[in-house]
């Protein structure tokens, strides 16, 4: 099989290497999700998304992030560039601080 990674070249595949191609690749998007649903990732992800895996509501995820008397450090467990931009959640450092 070509060592083809590029999506836009699966018009020079056959239609068993597409197959092949298809098979990994969803190997490899159900590892990431298995990865941020068990929290083993370093990676950060929009607040809605995090709220999702973390079966919570956007609401109390940012309640608790944000929260007066201790908030979660900022860099840390969450990031946004600037007042009303996405927030965005590191679910390993998010489950550590709780």
């Amino acid at each position: 099989m070509n060592n083809i990674e590029n999506s836009d070249n699966q018009e020079l595949m056959t239609p068993l290497e597409k197959l092949k191609w298809l098979s990994t690749r969803i190997e490899l998007l159900e590892t990431e999700i298995s990865n941020l649903k068990m929290g083993s990732s370093d990676t950060w992800v929009p607040l809605p998304v995090a709220a999702n895996i973390l079966d919570k509501s956007v609401s109390a995820v940012r309640q608790r992030i944000k929260r007066k008397d201790k908030p979660m450090p900022q860099g840390k467990v969450w990031k946004q560039e600037a007042k009303g931009y996405e927030i965005f959640i590191n679910l390993k450092n998010y489950r550590k601080y709780m």
